[in-house]
């Protein structure tokens, strides 16, 4: 039902997993635009099999962005997801301890996570994790890739030494 609501209209989506942090990135985003776009999002922390399918019923005819979080606990939820909503931009967020025991390592629970990305135009990711790095990069290298953290070889680093409080803090982005 989610999913056939979903489509019924044009909108631009977002969509938003990681272990950690996808409430206030979400929260963060739609302040952010909600004055150009008419926007709707997750309400609260509904992220989950039940959660992202009552976020999408929210979808109206007015709306022009969709900013949703997709949670997993366990193999084989991302897929499921994944098939109702399926966002044209996506961003993975911290991964973290969060049902790490559900999993057999770090590995597939970041392969689990990234299968939200399947069909998105551009991912959005903190390239400080090896692993998160070089999985996203091997699995959507065709994809747009906009990686930030603190490692330089991320699109968007801190250049500066951002532990010394009494120097300027200089973020360097896209090999300026």
């Amino acid at each position: 039902l989610a999913r056939y609501h979903l489509r019924r209209f044009h909108l631009k989506t977002i969509g938003i997993t990681g272990s950690n942090g996808k409430t206030i990135v979400k929260e963060w985003l739609y302040q952010s635009l909600f004055d150009e776009l008419k926007t709707v999002k997750s309400p609260k922390s509904f992220n989950s099999q039940i959660g992202l399918p009552i976020s999408l019923l929210e979808i109206n005819e007015k709306h022009q962005l969709g900013i949703f979080e997709v949670g997993i606990s366990k193999p084989g939820e991302m897929e499921i997801l994944e098939e109702i909503f399926s966002p044209k931009i996506g961003i993975l967020t911290h991964i973290g301890s969060a049902h790490i025991s559900n999993f057999e390592n770090e590995s597939e629970l970041i392969l689990e996570k990234l299968k939200l990305f399947k069909d998105s135009e551009t991912i959005i990711f903190n390239g400080d994790n090896d692993l998160v790095f070089n999985n996203i990069n091997n699995l959507y290298s065709t994809n747009k890739l906009i990686s930030f953290g603190l490692n330089d070889r991320n699109d968007i680093f801190i250049k500066s030494n951002w532990k010394d409080k009494n120097v300027d803090l200089i973020i360097q982005y896209f090999d300026e």
